[in-house]
């Protein structure tokens, strides 16, 4: 380390790249704080409050580089009327050109690369950090987005392996300034549809996280529940950490958090559910529901272990991330680190973020879950809002082909808010004086 850190360091590095649980277990190891607060911005504060001497400082910037090796695994739904030739074509056409989706991050398309079921698309963005010295980097960097075809012609499953959160926001921005790309070019619309816990009645999400503990893909079995992940509308959630303010010793804390723990993993080990569990259905009764779930599974055909966490988001973007937080290898004496390879652990992800993908099917609904996401497709023009919309719909406009193809002069006339300038515009037709 050239430079010691500045406070806004120590702030940025927390808030972006560490995280509100893995900065309380910092605080706690190194500096004796127990900090109660369901905000990350309250614990990134923090650090400019206390002391971190050169021993924390590399501490904490070798587990931020260690969190970032964990690849994490994402799923959304991508939907569109658009055929394939047309979506490689559309992108195709802006390689090597300077096109930029989003000119914030210089977001380009490298390249589109044809797969078994599907499409691969090459992205590659500048990534700017607000803190450029000791602990993070500004640098270009690449990303890769998978499109895969389902059974439906117009719905594919898109999924995204990425280390930092600012892949994943890149990924995400690119599909937003691509569907209003064509949107400008009045080409077939695309969504991508984000995985929204919301969108799930608590009591299923509970049966959801059951069954995904309960049938674990390939080569793996469930052993313990380790962390399950609790949040209340309109609150900040957490882990079951939560309840450290209630208890005046931290060996109280982690007594009653085991003790709870065991008894949900035996629940989903007897078959009876984690909806029989006590503990469980006092969350339920008193509005909490489950976001988040860290298990160990035990490999059937090797002595492989490994922890998986399953978290769902809703902040600051909606999504799901599935990732291998440990590795083990198993003995008789108990578990020592391990390392399941690059290409097994890939694959192991795979396997597991399928697993999710096809649960959250059975328990949402999709056009349920494109309404909460977008609202009225027709909201997406200037001009157009959920108040006049209706006006829109009782002239039989529901989509944007149908907005196109209307007579200008009777938006103008029918619906409050369009005049001519935007009829002509949206209608591509010119009305007489």
């Amino acid at each position: 380390m050239k430079e010691y850190p500045s406070d806004q360091d120590y702030k940025s590095i927390v808030d972006e790249k560490y995280g509100r649980d893995k900065a309380q277990s910092f605080f706690r190891r190194h500096s004796h704080v127990l900090v109660h607060s369901g905000e990350t911005e309250d614990l990134a504060n923090l650090t400019r409050r206390i002391f971190l001497g050169y021993d924390q400082t590399t501490s904490l910037k070798e587990d931020v580089l260690e969190k970032d090796k964990r690849k994490k695994a994402t799923a959304f739904i991508f939907e569109t009327e658009a055929d394939e030739e047309d979506l490689v074509q559309d992108l195709e056409r802006t390689i090597n050109t300077n096109y930029q989706y989003n000119e914030n991050k210089e977001l380009e398309v490298q390249s589109v690369a044809s797969t078994d079921d599907g499409f691969d698309i090459n992205l590659q963005y500048e990534d700017r950090s607000p803190s450029r010295r000791p602990l993070q980097n500004t640098q270009t960097r690449s990303i890769t987005v998978s499109l895969t075809q389902t059974e439906d012609d117009e719905v594919w499953q898109g999924t995204q392996e990425y280390r930092y959160s600012d892949e994943f926001n890149a990924a995400s921005d690119f599909f937003d300034d691509w569907e209003s790309k064509r949107l400008k070019e009045r080409k077939p619309s695309i969504k991508r549809i984000n995985f929204n816990l919301k969108t799930i009645p608590a009591e299923d999400s509970v049966e959801m996280f059951n069954t995904f503990l309960q049938e674990a893909p390939g080569e793996w079995r469930f052993e313990e529940v380790l962390e399950l992940g609790i949040k209340q509308t309109g609150e900040t959630g957490g882990v079951l950490e939560v309840e450290e303010a209630e208890f005046e010793e931290e060996e109280e804390i982690e007594e009653e958090l085991d003790e709870q723990l065991r008894g949900i993993t035996d629940a989903v080990f007897k078959g009876s559910g984690l909806r029989e569990n006590q503990f469980v259905q006092d969350c339920l009764d008193n509005g909490f529901y489950f976001n988040s779930v860290r298990a160990l599974f035990d490999g059937l055909d090797s002595t492989d272990s490994i922890e998986v966490k399953l978290q769902f988001k809703q902040s600051p973007k909606t999504t799901f991330d599935l990732s291998i937080v440990e590795e083990y290898e198993r003995r008789d004496e108990g578990y020592d680190p391990g390392n399941l390879g690059p290409d097994k652990r890939k694959n192991t992800r795979k396997e597991f973020r399928s697993s999710i993908v096809d649960l959250y099917g059975e328990y949402t609904d999709r056009e349920a879950l494109i309404q909460n996401q977008y609202g009225d497709e027709l909201t997406q023009f200037n001009g157009i809002t959920e108040n006049n919309t209706d006006q829109l719909h009782d002239l039989g406009i529901e989509t944007p082909q149908d907005l196109y193809d209307a007579d200008p002069e009777t938006l103008v006339e029918e619906v409050d808010g369009i005049g001519q300038k935007r009829a002509e515009d949206l209608t591509e037709e010119l009305l007489e004086d």
